[in-house]
């Protein structure tokens, strides 16, 4: 269906979301079966039912794409499909998502109707069944809104483009490239799995998926070079978590959030690129901390020159920096996507060990389908909750809320509105739990003055860092079944690792030029340089080490001057004051570290 889109253009929006959906639920029906029995009758009546919801869609297209919404009756038959389509939608759900997801679901279906007997700002009229299907059924503005949009017209040609990426031997290629650069370094196998997965991560989407793919290639090689089981599948977790903060692909989340905030995918990357960097510079500088502190020395011995990569397979970088060029040049996304993946064909065949054959071909069209699957049915899943959110006047309710909470300051505020961001990211896909705070936390934030996008980069972040949180950090015991080691202890560790994915949201908010977008050169190189000083300096006070072991004396003034910076915004004499300090911490800690005398690489 998506060949013809390309080929003929996109057909009406309702149609195109309904038809792709229904495609999904069958993809899904056919791919993860129940209890691993393939075609049983309840997989038959599944497929069934996705079809003749599709068919019923197209027989009445053209009153669904005339009627207008809560004014024209809703027919049994509206009803019934429409209920039908939900228990699609739920069983399809718990395949790919599990129970978590399915679970709230449920609960936001029977919330629709339990509204009159709710207490307090809980409590709403209640949706009628006519209503809820008019909703979510019958418009493009609950299971076929915004996210399921965002996935049929573009998501879907990036998940083809990281495809092509895969199978023609790119992922090898990073890891070797990310070896060759940082092999020669202190704690070098570790930071290989730093720069390796930020570049694997933003094609893969899923920081389960690229802990295991990665993981199962530096996890050893970190173990083998020192580093502790735990340290070593914490590294990996925080790592592959943050690839989907990376630009210029940034998983999925990033297109919705373009979707949602109203501005173009290529202003969210922008904003998004020095957030990223400097979350990778937090986990880059703890993990060279505890290099140091194992005496993990670097190994040039175990990697190719970088040189020498670059001559045989560099050219595999080149439709990454084609699909910067085709989205900076004002392509349309799936444009752009499609234009980076045929040139990723078209230099596979330079070498025959990355050119592309018909099976590989056959496996970029399954493994397509497959991470599909995984996307679409939890954004149709957000869908459902956001209708329902939004219908039952819940979102607006939530925003008084929160912000009576928070005394109307944004600083509590986006302490209280962080509790519910980790908690939803733990019990759902990121895109599913990004979606539902976009919606209810972030208005909350802007409505208190912060930048809408850094707003959201805040929820995405926070959503985003429940990967690696106890109890559910889903990416760190993903990351300790490779490792061998304390499922409980790697995800603390993990959650150590990744503090500036906690620390940078807050700045970003505070400060907004972060996000290059918002403000001049000038304040952007300040607010850059501050936090990074900020990260630099906590990153040494939670591993107890700069480029020797910290006294408790030097990690106390650590922390208290990366106060003072944090909270010297726009203040001059607070900003020399933090300089002065960091200026001074520094000095001390090289005049008796002895290492102006003997550098460690770094």
């Amino acid at each position: 269906m998506q060949l013809y889109v390309v080929i003929v253009g996109f057909p009406p929006v309702m149609l195109h979301r309904t038809v792709f959906l229904v495609l999904i639920f069958i993809l899904v029906f056919l791919t993860y079966p129940r209890d691993n029995i393939r075609m049983t009758w309840w997989n038959i009546l599944l497929v069934a039912l996705s079809l003749a919801v599709g068919a019923y869609i197209l027989a009445t297209f053209e009153n669904i794409n005339s009627r207008i919404a809560y004014v024209d009756d809703v027919t049994n038959l509206d009803i019934f499909f429409g209920l039908a389509c939900l228990l699609v939608l739920l069983e399809a759900t718990r395949r790919t998502c599990g129970t978590g997801l399915t679970i709230i679901v449920l609960a936001f279906f029977a919330y629709a109707f339990v509204g009159p007997w709710l207490p307090g700002l809980l409590g709403h009229p209640g949706i009628s069944i006519e209503d809820l299907v008019d909703l979510q059924f019958l418009t493009p503005g609950g299971i076929f809104g915004v996210a399921t949009g965002a996935v049929v017209s573009f998501v879907f040609f990036f998940l083809l483009f990281g495809a092509c990426l895969e199978q023609s031997g790119a992922s090898k290629v990073f890891l070797d490239t990310a070896m060759s650069l940082t092999a020669k370094r202190t704690g070098g196998v570790a930071k290989c799995a730093v720069v390796g997965s930020s570049l694997m991560g933003m094609t893969s989407g899923s920081a389960v998926a690229n802990t295991v793919s990665t993981g199962a290639i530096t996890i050893p090689m970190m173990k083998k070079g020192g580093y502790p089981p735990v340290t070593a599948g914490a590294i990996e977790a925080i790592s592959s978590t943050g690839g989907q903060l990376m630009p210029p692909i940034m998983g999925v989340s990033a297109f919705i959030m373009a979707e949602i905030v109203g501005e173009p995918y290529l202003t969210i990357a922008i904003a998004a690129t020095l957030p990223a960097i400097l979350f990778y510079s937090g986990i880059y500088f703890m993990v060279h901390q505890y290099g140091i502190k194992y005496g993990i020395k670097g190994d040039p011995g175990k990697a190719r020159a970088f040189w020498s990569i670059m001559k045989s397979e560099g050219y595999l970088f080149l439709p990454i920096a084609a699909l910067i060029y085709f989205i900076a040049s004002g392509n349309t996304l799936m444009s752009a996507a499609l234009k980076a993946s045929a040139l990723v064909l078209l230099l596979s065949m330079i070498k025959k060990d990355t050119r592309m054959t018909f099976r590989k071909l056959a496996s970029v069209l399954i493994d397509t389908g497959k991470r599909t699957c995984v996307v679409a049915i939890p954004c149709a899943s957000a869908g459902f909750i956001t209708g329902i959110i939004t219908q039952s006047g819940l979102a607006a309710k939530m925003n008084a809320i929160f912000v009576s909470l928070g005394g109307g300051y944004l600083l509590p505020t986006l302490i209280i509105t962080m509790i519910p961001c980790v908690i939803l990211g733990m019990g759902m896909p990121t895109v599913t739990a990004y979606i539902m705070v976009a919606v209810t936390m972030a208005p909350v934030l802007i409505h208190l003055g912060a930048f809408p996008i850094a707003a959201h980069l805040f929820v995405f972040y926070i959503a985003l860092m429940a990967m690696v949180t106890p109890p559910v950090a889903l990416a760190a015991y993903a990351a300790a079944g490779i490792s061998e080691a304390n499922p409980g202890k790697t995800g603390w560790r993990a959650l150590s690792l990744g503090f500036s994915g906690f620390a940078i949201p807050y700045l970003v908010v505070y400060y907004p030029a972060l996000t290059i977008v918002d403000g001049s050169v000038f304040e952007t190189i300040v607010s850059f340089i501050k936090v990074f000083a900020i990260i630099y300096l906590i990153s040494g006070v939670i591993t107890g080490y700069y480029h020797k072991k910290l006294t408790m004396i030097e990690r106390g003034f650590g922390m208290l001057t990366a106060v003072v910076v944090a909270v010297s915004l726009d203040s001059i004499v607070v900003s020399l004051v933090g300089a002065a300090m960091f200026a001074a911490l520094m000095l001390y800690h090289y005049k008796f570290s002895g290492v102006i005398a003997a550098k460690q690489a770094s």
